[in-house]
Order: structure tokens, then sequence, then C-alpha cells
């Protein structure tokens, strides 16, 4: 049993140290996962953002530009690139573009005729060129529906006369003169490396705060585990100092293996296992109802020790057991429901034929059918005297 109480100690500290593994290990799954989650969220909002601005402004370009060169830019679609790269209108339309857009961040504009060849371009170097028009995005645009996403790039010179980007935001949007009828595609690209600075900064945050709340809510629970592992270390070390080791093991393992085997019964609605292991202990063992001071249970060898019938128990109390222990086995009796377990040598069975036995009774609380009951173990002490 010294082996017993040295070994729980390092036991509760395996608990403590797989609490501290598996909290970890958990606390970084999910504390990824909700970023990864909030990212893409915040992504997400951030491009639905930019997609609404982005169709506002080509609505407003679809009124006030797009009606007045219409027919010369479509018309002149049909020409080769060196008279659409001098064409007085795409001139006009750039000028244009700038004054309606004086006041708003940095863009890049491309306006694409249906069949993706590029009738406008602020770098005219790339009128005349063709769009990937198999694109998913351009189909989307050609479709009627306004499509937004970020564009990773590296470049050699900035769109942006202030440094190179290597993120932008590209929307395809569809322009029209009638609703419901697509006539061109407008592209719109503008600087989006503050845009993914911010998701960033907002993901780091969200980062930080679920760290700090998991951190909290893992100091709290390693405080009671902690807790936890000094009550019961302390518990052992007052029994053992109590000197109740012995006693203290027999009545534990006992009281546990018959526990568990009424347990298992209870929920199989099967008794046989249990009536096997009651039945045929050497000891006389009886369960007892202490709110009516009743025999519920018994053995075989209670039958046989104390020589009273089967249907006997049914009438017998344990007045009737000990007659002449009445007092002592009432105290007794209390001491196993306030404390959990007793255990005493100086009590006597009647059999009965009236022959007094001397007798070691042990007792422990159990449950049984959600009640709490009185498992007695009786043991006759007549060959140590």
């Amino acid at each position: 049993m010294t082996g017993l109480l040295k070994k729980k100690p390092k036991k509760l500290f395996y608990i403590t140290r797989y609490f501290s593994i598996a909290s970890a290990a958990a606390i970084t799954v999910v504390t990824i996962i909700l970023s990864v989650v909030f990212h893409l969220n915040a992504e997400h909002e951030v491009i639905e953002h930019k997609n609404q601005e982005d169709r506002f402004l080509s609505r407003s370009i679809a009124n006030s530009i797009w009606p007045h060169f219409a027919d010369n830019l479509l018309s002149a679609s049909k020409q080769d690139a060196s008279y659409l790269k001098e064409s007085y209108i795409t001139a006009e339309v750039r000028e244009l573009l700038k004054m309606a857009t004086v006041d708003l961040p940095a863009a890049q504009f491309k306006i694409y005729n249906l069949n993706g060849l590029i009738v406008y371009a602020d770098n005219i170097k790339n009128i005349g060129n063709f769009s990937n028009k198999d694109d998913s995005s351009f189909k989307d645009a050609r479709a009627g529906k306004a499509t937004t996403k970020f564009v990773h790039r590296h470049m050699k010179k900035s769109f942006f006369k202030k440094t190179d980007q290597e993120c932008l935001i590209k929307s395809l949007i569809p322009i029209s003169r009638t609703p419901g009828k697509v006539e061109a595609i407008i592209e719109i690209v503008t600087d989006g490396s503050h845009l993914v600075a911010l998701i960033w900064k907002k993901t780091f945050l969200a980062i930080l705060g679920l760290l700090m709340t998991f951190g909290s809510l893992y100091g709290i629970l390693m405080i009671i585990v902690r807790r936890a592992d000094h009550i019961m270390e302390d518990q052992f070390t007052t029994l053992d100092r109590r000197g109740k080791v012995n006693r203290l093991k027999s009545t534990l393992l006992e009281r546990e293996v018959l526990e568990r085997e009424i347990a298992e019964q209870a929920l199989m609605d099967s008794e046989n296992r249990f009536r096997t292991l009651f039945d045929d202990s050497n000891n006389v063992i009886l369960v007892i109802d202490p709110k009516k001071n009743k025999i519920i249970q018994f053995n075989n060898q209670a039958v046989n020790l104390l020589g009273y019938d089967s249907s006997d128990f049914k009438t017998l109390t344990i007045a009737d057991i000990h007659p002449n222990d009445i007092k002592q086995v009432k105290q007794f009796l209390a001491t196993a429901q306030s404390e959990g377990s007793a255990q005493t040598d100086k009590l006597h069975c009647s059999t009965k034929s009236g022959v007094l036995l001397p007798v070691e009774l042990s007792a422990s609380m159990i449950e049984l059918d959600h009640r709490p009951m009185i498992l007695m173990n009786i043991t006759d002490i007549s060959e140590r005297l």
C-alpha cells in the first residue's frame, strides 16, 4: 500500500502533463482554424466592399463617358492596333477618366469588347491586345456579373508612380447603355497592398485575442487540476498517518469490485455475474437499507453461517442479528454512512439457534437502484480466538 501511495502523485503528474500537451495542441489547432476562417472572411469582406466601390465607379463612367464614346470605341475595335493607339478618342477618354477619378485612389483602366480585345487602356501599349476571354472572371463579366479579386504580381515599374506594387485588386465590371445588354467590360486595377496589410493586421489581432482568451482559460483549468492533485495527495497522506493503510486497501478494493459489478449489472439489467461473486464469498455479505433498517440482499454464506432460511431474511432486521450489541451496531452503521466506511472487531452475531459468534465487521456505502445502501461484510473470527 505504501508503494501505491507513492505512485499516486506520479500518476497525477502524468495527468497534469498530458493535460498541458493536449491543451497546447487543441489551442494551436483551434487558433489556426479560427485564424484562417477569420482571414478568409476579412478578405471576402474587403473584396465585396471593393467590388461595390468599383461597380459604383463603373456606373458613373458608364453614365458620363461611355454613351459619348461607345460607338467610336466599339467600331474602332475592328481596325488595326495602330489606329486604336493613335485615335483621338483614346486621348479624350484618358483625360475624362483622369478628371472623373481625380479625388480617388490611383487606378488603371482598360476597356474590352466582348471578344476580349482591349479597345482602351491607360497604357497605350496594351491597346489592340487580347485578354484571355476563357478566363472565368471575364466570362462572368461578359454574362453581366461583376467580379473582384486579388492579383499578386511582380513588376519592374510601378503603375502608381510611388513604389513597385506586388498586390493589386482587379475588378471586371460589365458596362452598357441599355440595362441587361452588356456592350463592353471595364477593368479597374488598384493598389491592394494597404488592404492586404489591414487584413493581416486584423488577423494578427484576432490571433492575439484568441491566444489571450485560450491562455486565460488554460491557466484557470491548470489551477484546478493542480489543486485537485494536491487535495488527493493530502488525503492519502492523512490516511497513512492515521495507520489505516491495510484496512483501507481491503475496503477500497472490495467496495470497488462490488460497486463496479452492481453498476454494470444495473445497466445491463442482469445480476448473474454479481450474484455469482456475491454468493460465492467466504464471508457473510449483507446489503442493508439504512432508512428502513432492512436486509435487502444476502449471500449463501449468510444462510450457512447464521442458519436462517432465505424466507427468514425477508423479515430480519439488524437488531435480530446483533441483539446484544444493538447500540454499538447503530453507531457502527452511522459511522459508515457519515464517513463512507467503517470497521470493527468488537461485535457478535446471533445465529438462528441463539449462538453468539465473535465477528469482524466492515461496511461501506454503495448506490443501488439510485439509493444509498450499506454493504456489510461479516467475517467469523472464532478460530482466531
